[in-house]
This record gives C-alpha cells, structure tokens and sequence, in this order.
C-alpha cells in the first residue's frame, strides 16, 4: 500500500534544522530531530511512498491512504461527535445579575437567582435522560451573569449531582465562568471540595484599562482583588485549572504588555494557569455604540502579534490550542448540549441570555422533571448532512487546513440567524497556526 501526506498536515522548516511537522485532523504536532524522519518527511512532500519505506507514527499521524477521501473521514468523525449521547452537556444560568457593570456586556442584569424548585427539575431532567440513554459521562458548567452570587445554591447541586453521578459511574466535569471578584480564597477551597475545578476568568489588560471596562456595579475598581484572589488561589494544594481570557480592543491592547509582565511573574510557571485573547465585539450591549472594537479583518493579525509577544517574554502558559477534530466547533451544535436558563427553559446558545419561548434559541423547558424538548426548533441547531455538505463545498471549508477542527460551523447561531445561503463564519486561529505551533515548539526547547 501506498500512502501520502495528509491534506491536513503542513510542515515547518526550523531555521536550526529541526522539522515541526503538525495535522489538524488528528491533532498530533511533532518535533522531528532523527534525520531518518526528516528524510521520510521530505519525500512524502514529493508523492507518495510505500509503507514499508515509512515509520509507522509517520503513517498514523500524518499520512492517509494514496486514495483516500479525507474530506468525507472528517465529516463521518464530526457527524458521530456531534450526535453522541454518551455526554451531557449543560451551560447553567443561575442568574442574570451580577456585582460587575462592564462596558461591552450583552446581557440585562435582571435580579433574583434560579428557585429552587428549578434546581430540582434540573436534577430530575439529568437523571431521566441518564434512565433513557445512560450517558456516561457529564458536564456542568456554571454561567451567568455572576454565578457566584448564587454559591450556596450551586454547593447544594452540586452535592446531589456529584453523589448521583458517583453512584452510577457517570464521570464529570464541573465548571464556572465568573468574573473572580468573589472567588476568595475560602470559597475555592469549597468549590473545589464539590468538584468545581476549571475557572475561566477575564481579566481586561493591565489595571488602567481593566477597571475601566470591567469595574463594580457602583463604578469602584476590580482588577486587584481578582488577581488578590488568584494569587491566593495559587497558594492552595488543589487539582484546578484557571483560564486567564483578555478581552481586547486597541486601548486594552495598549496596556498589554504591562499585563503581561505581571501575569509572567505571579502566573506563567504555575502550570494550573493558562491565558487566552478573545476581540471585544458589538454583542447586543447597551454601549454597543460607543465600544471600539479591532475590525474582524485584523483579527488574525492581533493574534500573530499577540503569539510574538508572548514568545519574546517566553511565557509558557499561553494556551496551547487543541488542533483536532472538531475542536472549534461551539457547544451549540451538539445534539446533547443545553443551555438551561433561570426560568428553566432549556436554549442552545448563550448569546441570548433571556430569550422568550419563540425565539429560535429556545428549544424547550425542563419545568416538568425532564428534557421537553421541541424537535423542530432543535433541528435547526443540528447539521443536516446534505445541506451541509453543499455548504462546506460552496464556502470552500473543504480545501482550509481549519476545516477539521472548524467544520465550517464554528457558530451556529450565525447559521440559524442567517440560513444555509450565508458565509461560513470563519475561525481566526486557521490564519495562525503555523505561528502557534511554532510556539509550542519554543516552549518545549526550554
């Protein structure tokens, strides 16, 4: 049999004479030093070679088949995970207030906090899908507005729901997006006793520019006590994770550099800290108007940027991106991936954080003790293959080295806002990779 070089794989020559050789379909990245791999390398850039003339890990990582169909593999993988009922997926609104007033923020800040009865009919709706397909794995996550307004309630959830879960060898995976404001050291020491362990926090550049786009309700600064919090949270023995994100636009990327000084020094070698750049968009806020924003052409090139930076200052935590299949897909488009809000109606995406029950990112309620869910509603969320094959063809996903791990559907929302007839949302990170990998290859020089 003869086989050749992936469609996926793209190789980096190193100016020192290593190979950095990377697939996006299988997520392998290697750094190639043996001479006889470099070698096997080379020809397979020229066509294809026999098997017995290559090193099996060549073969299972980066290579397919003279006469394969890649496209179809990628799409046939992605179409299984999408549909899976072996994981449950919920991104859990226990409100919609919140102690923060940011100046990009989307959502309304309405008080109150989930009822109770909510709450059991959460857990109710877990284990009657359990009884139906016997998922074996789960997955919380706490969203908001500021879930840690509702600690006590989430400490009592997540102590039924953890022992359920114990009980039937259902594993999971907990986890919180929060502003860090009232993560003390005190309550990481609980959350993390109930299984709460990856954090993802925002913190908006240096504290000129952070307390300016993220300050307290009442106008006072936050940018201290967060990093307070999560110096004191270092200091603790416990198996957590803490992604850093830094939501940017021009003036934030002003002050970055600041930032990341003092993130180097209280954070990059602790290896429970990773970091993250997202662009500040116009999601629907109050102050959509008088928001800058960095243009979504340049996108690309503010990463790369970014990428240099951290290389420079060899920072070691910046997040390694995960190139395989189907990694950029949005929770949205799988098929047992909810969004339960406060009202305990059951969405698809957070972006509307309080929709009513017409809108399309309501697909049903769990008010009765289960997942009621409206099919047709749901479908339009979920990937109709011929439809969607003729989508990737006429948008071109097919011949992008992004397409495995984007699938031309990195946001379904803009799908069902838009119809099949728009252009696929593309991933900034398909322009970056090279630069990416490349600083995995620094960091693993160190």
């Amino acid at each position: 049999m003869r086989y050749r070089l992936s469609k996926f794989t793209h190789v980096i020559n190193v100016e020192n004479g290593d190979v950095i050789v990377y697939n996006t379909f299988t997520g392998k990245q290697c750094f190639l030093y043996d001479e006889e791999l470099k070698k096997q390398i080379f020809k397979l850039q020229k066509g294809s070679e026999y098997e017995s003339e290559l090193d099996q890990r060549l073969i299972e990582y980066f290579c397919c088949l003279e006469e394969s169909n890649e496209n179809i593999f990628v799409l046939d993988k992605v179409e299984e995970y999408l549909n899976s009922s072996e994981s449950l997926s919920l991104i859990i609104f226990p409100t919609l207030d919140c102690n923060f007033k940011c100046s990009y923020c989307y959502e309304n800040r309405e008080k109150g906090i989930m009822s109770e009865v909510t709450f059991d009919n959460i857990y109710s709706s877990i284990v009657t899908l359990y009884n139906a397909k016997k998922f074996n794995h789960l997955k919380l996550e706490w969203f908001g507005g500021e879930p840690l307004l509702c600690f006590e309630q989430i400490i009592n959830f997540e102590k039924k729901t953890n022992e359920f879960c114990c009980k039937n060898n259902i594993t999971f995976q907990h986890s919180m997006t929060t502003n860090g404001y009232l993560l003390s050291k005190n309550n990481v020491v609980k959350l993390l006793k109930h299984n709460i362990n990856t954090f993802q926090i925002t913190i908006d550049g240096a504290p000129t520019t952070h307390d300016i786009y993220r300050p307290l309700r009442n106008g006072s600064p936050t940018w201290k006590t967060i990093i307070n919090n999560l110096i004191a949270m270092r200091q603790t023995d416990g198996n957590f994770n803490v992604l850093i994100r830094v939501n940017y636009n021009y003036e934030i990327l002003d002050s970055i550099e600041e930032f990341l000084d003092i993130y180097k020094k209280e954070f990059s070698e602790d290896k429970r800290y990773g970091l993250i750049f997202k662009p500040i968009g116009h999601w629907g806020g109050e102050n959509d108007a008088t928001v800058d924003v960095v243009p979504t052409d340049y996108h690309s090139f503010i990463l790369d940027e970014l990428l240099k930076v951290c290389k420079a200052k060899k920072l070691n935590s910046f997040i390694s991106f995960d190139f395989s299949c189907g990694s950029e897909l949005c929770y949205a488009n799988k098929k047992y991936s909810y969004v339960i809000y406060k009202n305990g109606y059951i969405g698809k995406c957070t972006l509307e954080e309080q929709p009513d029950e017409n809108s399309d990112y309501v697909i049903g309620n769990i008010n009765s003790g289960f997942f009621d869910i409206d099919k047709t509603k749901e479908n339009k969320w979920l990937l109709n293959k011929e439809e969607f094959i003729n989508y990737l063809d006429t948008n071109g996903c097919f011949d992008c080295i992004a397409y495995p791990f984007c699938c031309g559907t990195t946001c379904p929302a803009h799908r069902v806002n838009n119809g099949f007839e728009v252009r696929a949302k593309c991933t900034p990170t398909k322009n970056n990779i090279d630069s990416i990998v490349s600083l995995n290859y620094e960091i693993s020089k160190k």
